[in-house]
């Protein structure tokens, strides 16, 4: 009953007729389910001690590690109206060529004349400056000739307020003298020894040396007057020449900063019109063209086309959680998984991952991005695929340090950062980027 005899009897009794079989028997199904069950735990625990490489995960998509490269709108520099097109969406252009033509729509800039028109005006203020110019320096000259006059003219009077001087000085004596012979002829006229006739003639000359000397000063006080009338008027007529002088020289430098106006405006004008013919910043493909037909009116800075620019210098730009920041280093290696193309990738075994590419972390963001995330840039480190389509979007496993899977289990459970490892110095991330580049060209 218990099935412990070595001479069992199950093969020689019908056992559908004796309940007792089918009580104390085992089933198969719960023999394979064991079995099944032993091999799978065997499995498992040798699974559990496999390698796995931890990693940081991000979506994102292709870009130019060059930021002079990357897609670009082409904006129209001044406000004003399409009249020609000279490119089609999908056109390859090259730095220079013209895209489109534009037309002034403002009136300060609609004379077709204008810059002949400045240049008149240039050339009247020109001719004023230089008239000014000369002006002054025909006042210039005038206060010279003024000051030489006035050193002659002062000599000339000084000369005769020395000669009134000396003829003062002369009357004085004669005065004196006249004066002496009178006294002495009324001396003796008291005493009976002149007559009074002599009296007489020495009284008149005496009187004549009065008057004389009375003439002289009043000559000698004119003269001095004379000569200070002369200074006067002669400074009156130099500070007038010199005032006509400096208001020549400053309506003289209005007329220059006039011209510089103009020549500014001309300049301006110029630029302007240079602008009126948008061409190509670089080279590239015409991928978009946003205005609608001809003779829209558009702002300054508005965006007429978006040009693509040809570059092999690609990038993936991938964005990653706060929380996976301080474990991040330029250098870490990544794999990235292309959408449109096909691929198997297994995150914790690079290794065995097929369809996936190479690439190092390159550069990482330090200020977050409007969502939270950061951005981080990553390089090829080998050949990518050639029709990469600029903004394809890119899966990128960022690896880390290798644990066993059942430490990667417990560390997801709780919640711990990953391990990290030390990242390649920046000579030698370097020197493989550039032997990337150099095998990828």
């Amino acid at each position: 009953m218990l099935n412990i005899s070595e001479n069992p009897i199950r093969e020689k009794v019908s056992q559908e007729v004796l309940k007792t079989f089918e009580k104390t028997s085992v089933n198969r199904t719960i023999k394979r389910f064991l079995r099944w069950t032993t091999v799978l735990t065997v499995v498992v625990l040798v699974l559990l001690f496999v390698p796995w490489t931890q990693n940081i995960s991000g979506y994102g998509k292709i870009t130019n590690y060059d930021p002079g490269v990357r897609p670009q709108d082409v904006q129209s520099p001044i406000p004003g109206k399409i009249t020609q097109w000279f490119v089609r969406e999908g056109d390859t252009v090259h730095a220079g060529d013209t895209l489109a033509y534009l037309a002034e729509v403002d009136p300060s800039y609609l004379d077709p004349e204008l810059l002949h028109r400045i240049d008149q005006e240039l050339e009247a203020k020109r001719l004023a400056a230089q008239a000014y110019a000369d002006k002054a320096q025909a006042q210039a000259n005038q206060v010279t000739a003024l000051r030489a006059s006035l050193v002659i003219k002062r000599r000339e009077l000084d000369l005769k307020v020395h000669t009134d001087s000396a003829d003062l000085q002369a009357a004085e004596v004669n005065l004196e003298l006249a004066r002496r012979q009178y006294l002495r002829a009324d001396t003796l006229y008291q005493e009976g020894i002149k007559s009074r006739y002599e009296l007489e003639q020495r009284q008149q000359s005496f009187q004549d040396a009065q008057a004389k000397f009375t003439s002289s000063q009043n000559n000698l006080s004119q003269s001095i007057a004379e000569r200070q009338r002369l200074e006067a008027d002669y400074a009156e007529y130099i500070a007038k020449a010199e005032s006509e002088r400096f208001t020549a020289i400053s309506s003289q430098e209005a007329a220059l900063a006039e011209i510089a106006n103009l020549e500014n405006r001309r300049a301006t004008v110029e630029v302007r019109q240079s602008y009126h013919t948008v061409r190509a910043p670089q080279s590239g493909v015409v991928s978009r063209i946003y205005i609608r037909g001809i003779g829209e009116n558009i702002k300054g800075g508005t965006p007429i086309a978006e040009l693509f620019p040809i570059s092999d210098d690609r990038a993936v730009e991938v964005h990653v959680r706060p929380m996976d920041m301080p474990l991040l280093r330029e250098g870490h290696l990544a794999q990235i998984e292309f959408e449109g193309f096909p691929a198997l990738a297994i995150s914790g075994e690079p290794g065995m991952n097929f369809g996936t590419y190479e690439a190092r972390v390159a550069v990482i963001s330090q200020t977050p991005e409007s969502g939270g995330t950061f951005r981080v840039l990553l390089r090829p480190t080998e050949q990518w695929p050639e029709r990469l389509p600029f903004g394809t979007g890119a899966r990128a496993y960022i690896l880390l340090d290798e644990v066993p899977v059942w430490y990667e289990i417990w560390r997801q459970i709780n919640g711990f950062p990953a391990e990290t490892y030390p990242a390649p110095d920046a000579g030698k991330t370097s020197t493989s980027m550039e032997e990337s580049s150099d095998s990828e060209k």
